[in-house]
């Protein structure tokens, strides 16, 4: 952050701009286990070793412009202008193997978020010698968020079996189940007056 205070002949005015980063979405979940119902196929059951692996990636950032004042010796002023800004995405991959049906399901999932967003801050500060005492409010605020998801799902009945990391070759023959393809959304969150 930077501050700039403005040359006054008597108390003080300042401007100030900084950036954080307020929120951190990365991440990395895994699990391994042996389910007896695995993945169905028609009025086919098959057990099978189940691996979930999902992987989290991004964060939301806040540029904040801001001024204060002195309106007596004691007291001041300020309020600063927020935008936030920032992305989140998802890749999740469920692999199911079933060795002994020589059968192997991989559904491969995600999506990607952008958020925006941006907020007003009034503030307060008393100070004198020996103490100082301030106060904020953040006043009601709107993220939206601008998502577009894929899915894929194949399966492989011939022996053949699909690793947590495979990049699927079409020329292969796995056959390919179902797809959303990218489908997106637009949703919003609201977040409620906050006060310091």
């Amino acid at each position: 952050g930077i501050a700039y205070p403005v040359p006054t002949d008597q108390g003080n005015l300042v401007f100030a701009l900084a950036y954080n980063r307020v929120k951190n979405f990365s991440g990395l979940f895994k699990n391994s286990f042996y389910d007896e119902f695995a993945f169905e196929q028609g009025d086919e059951t098959w057990s099978g070793n189940v691996t979930n692996e999902s992987m989290e990636e991004g964060g939301i950032g806040v540029v904040s412009l801001g001024g204060a004042v002195d309106l007596s010796p004691n007291f001041s002023v300020g309020a600063s202008i927020d935008v936030w800004t920032g992305k989140y995405k998802l890749n999740k991959r469920v692999l199911s193997n079933d060795y002994p049906g020589e059968v192997s399901w991989f559904d491969v999932t995600g999506g990607e978020d952008d958020i925006t967003g941006w907020s007003f801050k009034p503030a307060i500060l008393y100070h004198d010698k020996s103490f100082r005492l301030g106060a904020f409010v953040r006043f009601p605020m709107t993220f939206h968020i601008s998502q577009k998801n894929y899915e894929e799902l194949y399966s492989s009945d011939d022996g053949y079996f699909f690793n947590i990391h495979e990049n699927i070759d079409p020329y292969y023959g796995a056959h390919y189940l179902d797809s959303e393809d990218y489908y997106t959304a637009d949703y919003k969150i609201k977040a409620p007056m906050q006060v310091g």
